[in-house]
């Protein structure tokens, strides 16, 4: 007499039937969600993302609208956000990612010190901002620091803060609710056979310290590849941007006569700041993490 149990009951039939079941379900689920997705779209007047002749054209139209601190025309096809986008994406990359190298480097340092003060503050420190959404800090920012921080305002009636050089008249730091300005380098003349010669070195230092590594492994001498290398290049690089009468100098920034705008030096808006800064301790929680 056979002991297996009907259909209805089987373990593994009802495993299979629930597994179909489920499949049926999301299928049902996905289609019903494309359909309302494709109502709302076309209600909208916005074509399908499927539809890719339709997404060319609508690319192709003009922007109508500028972008912040961007030279970006309003007439030029909205295809071409895209290198602005990828510029700007750059920009936060490159400066968020060193700030939070930094910075999480120091707290994940200070999860391990001895000091039980130290220990404490960097384990607040990554547990609060690991655990809150990087959207919340962002806009808690920007609202904070600009919106309603303590920042002046920047016109004419209200001119922005500043921070001198010591013994100097020019500006380490302007700051407002909307701009700031920061020292940068600018160029003076021969500023690309500067960068040419400087690449050239970057590749001989590299030699010198392969070199350097040969001699350790060779002869049991110490290397001393950093200092080679690097006297190397900065040797060559000082000897290089006298011979060429300093193609580079220091430019730092101004307030326009017209009070309402930043001359010289590197400028950047509220939003950057406060997106930058955002992004940089968010993830400097999970570099300490880690």
């Amino acid at each position: 007499m056979s002991t297996r149990p009907p259909f209805w009951r089987d373990v593994r039939v009802i495993r299979v039937a629930a597994q179909v079941g489920t499949l049926i379900a999301v299928g049902l689920l996905l289609r019903w969600l494309f359909g309302n997705l494709a109502t709302g779209l076309d209600r909208q007047g916005i074509p399908s993302p499927f539809d890719l002749e339709a997404w060319g054209d609508l690319a192709d139209k003009p922007a109508g609208f500028a972008v912040r601190d961007s030279p970006f025309d309003p007439q030029s096809p909205l295809r071409h956000l895209i290198w602005v986008g990828v510029r700007n994406t750059a920009a936060v990359a490159f400066v968020g990612i060193a700030i939070a190298l930094v910075l999480g480097t120091i707290v994940g340092i200070g999860r391990l010190s001895t000091n039980w003060v130290v220990r404490k503050l960097s384990t607040l420190y990554v547990e609060t901002f690991r655990n809150i959404p990087v959207l919340v800090i962002i806009i808690f920012f920007w609202q904070s620091l600009f919106t309603f921080g303590p920042f002046p305002l920047f016109n004419p009636s209200n001119p922005p803060g500043t921070v001198g050089v010591p013994g100097s008249d020019s500006n380490l730091l302007i700051y407002s609710k909307s701009r700031w300005g920061f020292p940068s380098v600018a160029s003076d003349g021969n500023t690309g056979a500067f960068w040419i010669i400087m690449l050239v070195v970057v590749a001989v230092a590299v030699g010198v310290w392969r070199w350097r590594t040969r001699v350790n492994e060779a002869t049991g001498q110490p290397h001393r590849r950093v200092l080679w290398s690097f006297g190397v290049l900065a040797g060559v690089g000082v000897v290089a941007f006298l011979a060429l009468g300093g193609p580079l100098r220091w430019s730092f920034p101004e307030v326009s006569e017209s009070g309402r705008l930043i001359e010289g030096g590197l400028t950047t808006n509220d939003a950057y700041i406060a997106l930058t800064l955002a992004l940089s301790i968010y993830t400097a929680s999970h570099i300490a993490e880690i």
